[in-house]
């Protein structure tokens, strides 16, 4: 996510480091609230529903990248790359699936399974069924 602001010629340097400072403290934000949750999982779905409600306002299939911070428009490589960049910050590995048309991503959780985010879907984009998550990445 970094990188990607960093690389963007709509941001200069005083509006890269705005938002890296607001990236980073609402990471922080998220890892204070972890303890509230009995299982990672819940933590996750949390997670998903929160930087959503948060920073995802309005998809958009053809959305420039600093959309998602001038408005909250966003397409599926913005959305996935603000989750990955949250998860990454928390300390969860991820893998970022590219099919010709779309991209998500895996997050696992310490027990090694799986939980996709489908940064797309507001509703059901958080999937942690394991069947339908190798339906989706098929």
């Amino acid at each position: 996510m970094v990188y990607l602001l960093a690389h963007d010629p709509e941001v200069d340097s005083t509006e890269y480091d705005r938002l890296k400072n607001q990236l980073t403290s609402y990471a922080s934000e998220l890892q204070k609230a972890t303890p509230r949750f009995k299982t990672e999982s819940r933590f996750l779905r949390y997670l998903f529903y929160k930087v959503h409600r948060t920073f995802l306002k309005q998809y958009r299939l053809s959305e420039p990248f600093n959309g998602l911070f001038n408005s909250g428009s966003y397409n599926c490589v913005s959305g996935t790359a603000l989750y990955a960049f949250f998860l990454d910050q928390l300390g969860y590995a991820v893998r970022i699936c590219e099919t010709r048309y779309h991209i998500f991503l895996l997050t696992y959780l310490s027990d090694s399974t799986s939980v996709l985010f489908e940064a797309t879907d507001p509703l059901d984009g958080f999937v942690e069924n394991q069947a339908l998550i190798e339906q989706r990445i098929t």
